[in-house]
């Protein structure tokens, strides 16, 4: 059985090789990624046929709240990359005490960061009235927002684990 670049033909060179493995390890990495990608979309999707099936107003609601709060929780979100380097930095000097304490500190910021954007996220739905949306539609945006305030809470913690599992032996440092 052919292995890497000679199964396409290819004359095996120690570059074409490499590109291969890197490849192979590249995909690897990025097909579960794209299958949680593909989750979240369908779960947006169930949502909204979910909701859709109850009125309008509550599927404008739904749509426009999932909107305002991913805006406002990008932020956090971005906070939360911030870990990324700081914890491969640690991990490759051979510190992974340094790679949990940064992923403590970073917890600690988006945490703290949070209630800000759903003051943020609120504060968004003052100026709905501004572009003609009806008060149905605003009061089922802000119960959306609030209803998907403990998610969006979850949600940075949960894109900073990936990024310290590079350091399994970090939380007994």
């Amino acid at each position: 059985m052919l292995r890497g670049s000679e199964s396409l033909g290819v004359a095996a060179t120690p570059e074409r090789e490499s590109t291969f493995i890197e490849l192979g390890a590249l995909v690897r990495l990025a097909v579960p990624i794209a299958i949680a990608q593909l989750g979240l979309v369908a779960m947006s999707l169930v949502d909204t046929a979910a909701i859709g099936r109850v009125s309008v107003d509550d599927l404008a609601g739904a749509g426009i709240g999932r909107s305002i709060g991913f805006g406002t929780a990008v932020v956090g979100i971005g906070l939360a990359g911030a870990l990324d380097p700081l914890a491969a930095q640690a991990v490759g000097a051979g510190d992974p005490g340094r790679a949990w304490q940064a992923f403590v500190t970073t917890l600690r910021a988006t945490l703290l960061l949070w209630p800000a954007l759903m003051v943020a996220a609120f504060a968004v739905t003052l100026t709905l009235p501004a572009v003609g949306l009806d008060a149905a539609v605003i009061s089922r945006v802000r119960l959306y927002i609030a209803g998907q305030a403990p998610g969006f809470a979850a949600k940075t913690p949960a894109i900073m684990l990936p990024q310290l599992a590079h350091a399994p032996d970090a939380s007994s440092a």
